[in-house]
């Protein structure tokens, strides 16, 4: 039975018989016939001499930097449980085996930022990146810079960014040129979006749909093709209201109540009434113009004739200036006998053929 790790005791008993019967001198008194028996018993204490092992790994204590706990030889007496040379209590990766400048951590990618550090263990890199690269120096990491190769900016994920305006080259259709996120990069004036390259009306704020340009009035017809641009109109009128039926007839009764003296261009006073009611229509249609025509019949000089007859579209022209319409609003000719609407060979016909047509457009052809 061990005391402790240097005593030992050992304790022994017995009964034996023996080869005669003369073992207790007592032979013919006795039993002649039958040998003896005897007993025995003993005690013995064993103590170790040598050095002491506690942890039993072969190494005396003395000699062992870790008495208490088994190791090898090669560690002086301490556990070294990756085998990597570095015993476990200087060890910071243990269960890893690691290089002595490593502190006993593995470091993959030989950048000197150990694995369990390291941000990225199989791509060597820098120490002041956690062991990740950077390629193109620009403080971006590879794995979080879209543009890897190329110095850019960290606020732009290491894109470059040429013209400085906050949109990344490889997202500027303008990189060349300070524009607006908002315009993809591109210079925008009037700040509505659409880049001063595509912007119809770069200087004026306006709706994507219409490539930039406005539309004061909201009638779905931009500026640039609305003839009324401050009045909300149709398509069909190109942006302008449409002229009404009631309107529309007025200028048509034009034709036959607008009157002259006879081979004169002098307006009877019967055709003011009309004349007046053509000048309230233009009121009404600021977005129109109005195209005035004179006509003749076919009887005396041609000349003459066209001459009368551009006379008396003038006369009608001056007399709705007069009555407050913009002359840069209408425009006046005079083409003779051309055109006529009915035969010059009856009385009727001619009268009807000496006229002068009033149109309204929503420009000047």
């Amino acid at each position: 039975m061990d005391l402790n790790r240097k005593m030992v005791l050992a304790v022994e008993a017995g009964l034996r018989t023996s080869f005669s019967d003369y073992l207790d001198g007592v032979s013919q008194a006795g039993n002649p016939n039958g040998n003896d028996w005897y007993a025995f018993g003993g005690a013995a204490l064993f103590i170790r001499f040598g050095d002491r092992d506690y942890d039993q790994d072969g190494i005396p204590d003395i000699e062992d930097d870790c008495p208490e706990i088994p190791g090898t030889v090669n560690s002086a007496g301490c556990p070294d449980s990756d085998e990597d040379g570095i015993i476990d209590k200087y060890d910071h990766c243990p269960q890893s085996p690691g290089p002595a400048n490593m502190k006993g951590c593995p470091d993959s990618d030989d950048d000197g930022v150990p694995d369990g550090r390291d941000r990225c263990p199989y791509d060597p890199g820098q120490r002041r990146f956690k062991g990740c690269p950077d390629s193109d120096n620009d403080n971006v990491i590879d794995k979080e810079d879209e543009c890897p190769d190329t110095p850019g900016e960290p606020e732009l994920a290491g894109c470059p960014d040429s013209d400085h305006d906050g949109v990344a080259d490889a997202k500027d259709l303008c990189p060349n040129e300070h524009g607006l996120g908002s315009a993809d990069g591109c210079p925008d004036f009037d700040k509505d979006g659409v880049p001063d390259a595509l912007d119809l009306c770069p200087e004026k704020a306006g709706l994507e749909k219409f490539e930039g340009c406005p539309d004061s009035d909201g009638d779905g017809i931009d500026d640039v093709r609305d003839k009324c641009p401050t009045i909300p109109g149709s398509n069909l009128a190109e942006g302008c209201p449409e002229i009404t039926a009631t309107d529309q007839a007025v200028l048509e009764a034009a034709m036959r109540d607008v009157r002259f003296e006879t081979g004169s261009a002098r307006l009877l006073p019967i055709s003011h009434d009309i004349l007046n009611q053509i000048g309230e229509i233009m009121k009404r249609y600021p977005g129109y113009h109005l195209e005035i025509t004179g006509y003749t019949d076919n009887v005396g000089n041609a000349f003459a004739n066209q001459q009368l007859s551009e006379d008396r579209a003038r006369a009608c022209y001056e007399y709705l200036i007069a009555r407050g319409v913009p002359a840069e609003r209408m425009s006046y000719q005079g083409l003779g006998p051309t055109n006529p609407i009915a035969s010059n060979r009856t009385i009727r016909g001619r009268m009807l053929n000496r006229r002068v047509e009033f149109h309204l457009h929503t420009r000047r052809d």
